[in-house]
Order: C-alpha cells, then structure tokens, then sequence
C-alpha cells in the first residue's frame, strides 16, 4: 500500500500560514526573540507573537486549553477548510499526535498559584498529560476511529509520521493525521539551560563554533492518504513517502553516539524501505 502526503499546515515563529513563512525564509528574517522569564533572566526562544485567545479568535477555537492544544487545533484546521474531503464511514481513520511537554504551559500557570497559596484551579492538572492533548486535538478538529499519542522528546512529531504511515502500508487504516504540537514553557527552557546546550545569543545552526541551541514552539500535521482513500476524496498528492525508519542506538539517554551509529541505521533503513517491505 502506497503513502501519500494529500494535505500540510504548520505555525511556527516565522509565521502561521505557508505564505507568511515562504515570504520571511526568502528575506531571511528569523523567528528567534529575546524573551523574559523573571527571575530566571532572559533568554532567546522562537515563540509565536500572537496570544492563546488571539489564536483562538483567528482559528475559531472555543473553550479553555492549553497552548500546545492551540496550536495542534490550529495546525489540523488550516489545512482541513481547504479541502472537501473528511473521513468519513467509508474508510478507516486516525489520528496520531506528537508532543513532548504536553500542557506544561498551563500546568505551570495554576502551580505558581499553589507554591504562593494563591487559589487556584485543579482541574486545570487534566490538560497537563501529552494523551490529553490529542484528544482535545480530535475533539476541535474531525472525529477519527482511533487516537494516539507519541512522546519521544524532539523526535515525537516524526515518530507520530511514521507511525501513521506504517498504518496506511499495513492496510490498518486508510487516513491517518499526523504530525505535533509544543509550546515554551519555563520547565523546558531551564532544563535545557542547565544541561548547559542553551545557547545565550541566537544559535547558529552548522557554525563549527555554535553554542548550543534556542527553543522554539509550533505545531505541524499532515494528512496522509493510502491509494484507496485518494479515490473516494479526490485529493491531489503532494508527495508519496516512500521510506522511513526510526531506530536506537542505545549509547545515551540524550547523546547520540560518537560515530553516528543510530542516524546511519535510520537513513540506510530508509533508503532500503521500499525495496524490503
């Protein structure tokens, strides 16, 4: 069974629509901003200029979320209005949802209350877990025959990708949305400063001499179709996936390995893909 990419939406700091992202890439205009976090100084970190209700307002996002959820719902309706297809009882349906701080965000916001026994708001806890936000995700968006969630750190949206296309190429499902979504927090932010990879001026990505990196938040999500559900929908392709893997070296809990083992298997699983499966 052929995978392929019918649909695509993401928002980041550099923009929240293809056009507004195209446009700042060819001017080379960055996303990355010096922002505040109090006490704990300022640091450089891609955020989206655009607040949880002016995103709501835009999106037409109704009730109370955490950012990640925001944008995921975001993400998935830019590209659902522009098509005039949905899943329907025809074929069968999923939805897989990357995110590594799940509502941190809002955690954060209702706990900063409680250490200053300030009242606050429990329930608010609920939209803290990563599986929260996929079916708060679902719930805003199109309804599915099945949910999931990935959270493997930095990789969990590309893990939600081939996830989603191993389901199509085994015939599990015919439609499967994929992708991620994470906000800043303070918690990620300071974590990765002290693990001392938090770059104090804007990162400089393939510079021999950078120093560490810069946080950013987003969302991202595709819709991939097998060749059956492209019949009933009429979609047009964008591009077919053609091979992926994913795979562990084993050498560290954050580090990959010297010689690169891990990331020479996965490209070399990738290439071969198509001719083994």
């Amino acid at each position: 069974m052929r995978v392929f990419v019918t649909a695509a939406a993401q928002l980041s700091s550099i923009g929240i629509s293809k056009e507004e992202v195209v446009s700042r890439l060819r001017s080379q205009i960055t996303g990355i901003n010096l922002q505040d976090y109090g006490v704990h100084g300022s640091y450089f970190v891609g955020s989206i200029n655009l607040s949880n209700e002016e995103l709501c307002d835009r999106f037409s996002i109704k009730g109370h979320y955490s950012r990640t959820t925001i944008l995921g719902i975001a993400s998935i309706k830019s590209f659902l209005s522009q098509l005039s297809f949905l899943p329907d009882s025809n074929i069968k349906s999923c939805l897989i949802s990357g995110t590594s701080v799940g509502g941190m965000d809002i955690t954060e916001s209702e706990f900063k209350k409680y250490l200053n026994d300030d009242p606050y708001n429990k329930s608010t806890f609920r939209n803290h877990t990563c599986g929260t936000i996929t079916h708060q995700i679902m719930k805003n968006t199109v309804e599915v025959d099945m949910i999931d969630t990935v959270s493997t750190a930095c990789s969990s949206a590309a893990n939600a990708i081939l996830a989603g296309a191993n389901h199509i190429k085994t015939g599990s499902y015919d439609v499967a949305i994929v992708g991620g979504a994470d906000s800043l927090s303070q918690f990620t932010v300071m974590g990765f400063d002290s693990l001392k990879i938090y770059d104090s001026q804007v990162c400089r990505p393939f510079d021999k001499c950078r120093n560490g990196i810069n946080l950013g938040e987003g969302a991202g999500f595709l819709l991939l179709e097998s060749e059956k559900s492209i019949l009933i929908s009429g979609n047009t392709p964008l591009v077919e996936l053609s091979g992926w893997s994913s795979v562990s070296d084993a050498y560290h809990q954050t580090a990959s390995s010297p010689e690169g083992y891990g990331a020479t298997k996965a490209m070399k699983e990738a290439i071969e893909w198509k001719t083994t499966f």
